[in-house]
């Protein structure tokens, strides 16, 4: 009885091992289609409300990214930000698409470094987060 019960047991623990290994899903649409889609998340939405999404202009890409404009129109095939259309929250959220070929985590690590969190003139970020693939620098 007790070998059945170990047997059991194992093979209980063996599926929790295997449970999460399913396919991810991938993020499909553009950045702007995308960032649209997590602003219009209920969990959200209360947030961000009246936040516009944009493409990341190439005159402006110092201030949305931290990345400057030859070293973007290398390496990033598309960016769009989120942040509010008016008002007092030092809150942005960027997203960026690598080119093929280009090293995501590098890219993210030169936008901690180099991404402004007082850009705003009366308030500034508290918090920064960049994260790529599960990587997160905080």
């Amino acid at each position: 009885m007790k070998k059945i019960i170990s047997v059991l047991l194992v093979m209980v623990l063996a599926l929790g091992v295997f449970a999460g290994c399913g396919a991810k899903p991938e993020l499909e649409g553009t950045t702007t289609e995308i960032l649209d889609a997590i602003n219009a998340d209920e969990a959200v939405a209360e947030f961000v409300n009246r936040f516009e999404t944009v493409a990341i202009p190439a005159e402006n890409t110092q201030s949305y990214s931290g990345l400057n404009a030859e070293f973007y129109a290398e390496n990033i095939a598309e960016g769009s930000y989120s942040e509010p259309m008016m008002g007092s929250r030092a809150h942005s959220m960027v997203m960026l698409k690598v080119k093929d070929g280009v090293d995501a985590v590098e890219v993210a690590n030169m936008v901690f470094e180099n991404i402004d969190t007082r850009k705003w003139i009366c308030v500034t970020a508290e918090h920064l987060y960049v994260n790529t693939s599960g990587i997160m620098y905080l």
